[in-house]
């Protein structure tokens, strides 16, 4: 990870520091400023990613919150991605949106079906289970071909989605990376104990 400045200066300052439950980390989870540093982008460029951010940023601010006021299904996924990804960004949304009374529809490998629980063991969401799938397709983080059996139940996701609630796309790879992670960030995370 890119660090402006060294650990220690961006936690004393606060500037370049992300905050979840009372732990800080020494650098922001929306890395779009980053990405325009390392990418030396035009301003134009700089200005269309920022523009482009911020419209479904505050689209997807909108429709969770509608989801939240209208107690609608909220449909997440679908996510194949590394288990410590799921713990760090899927998981406490999942946690915040059940604290706030939402039936989260979450569609992931079942490897993941285990942590998705309260404190007493009780499931957060309706899972949409899909098979293992490390052995046959190299993935890169949420993104990569899908064995045709998965990307079949997948689409019934989508379908369910499309016709029954609020749908979280996690295989939108400029929404995963630049908008799901700074939204979840920015106080929409929670984690129940699952000692």
């Amino acid at each position: 990870m890119y660090f402006s400045k060294p650990f220690n200066n961006n936690l004393k300052s606060g500037k370049g520091v992300s905050e979840v439950n009372g732990i800080r980390f020494p650098n922001e989870f929306g890395d779009i400023n980053t990405y325009c540093s390392q990418n030396n982008l035009s301003l134009i460029k700089r200005f269309k990613l920022k523009f482009k951010f911020a419209l479904i940023y505050a689209l997807t601010l909108f429709k969770v919150k509608k989801a939240i006021l209208q107690k609608n299904k909220v449909y997440l996924g679908p996510f194949v991605g590394e288990f410590g990804n799921f713990l760090g960004h899927v998981l406490p949304l999942i946690g915040y949106l059940h604290k706030k009374g939402i039936e989260v529809h979450f569609c992931g490998l079942n490897l993941f079906r285990p942590v998705v629980v309260d404190e007493d063991g009780v499931s957060l969401v309706i899972f949409h289970g899909l098979r293992d799938i490390y052995n046959e397709t190299k993935m890169s983080a949420n993104f990569g071909l899908m064995p045709d059996d998965v990307q079949q139940e997948i689409n019934l996701f989508y379908a369910e989605a499309a016709k029954h609630g609020v749908l979280i796309d996690l295989r939108d790879n400029f929404f995963y990376w630049f908008v799901f992670r700074d939204f979840v960030a920015k106080g929409r995370a929670f984690f129940y104990g699952i000692k």
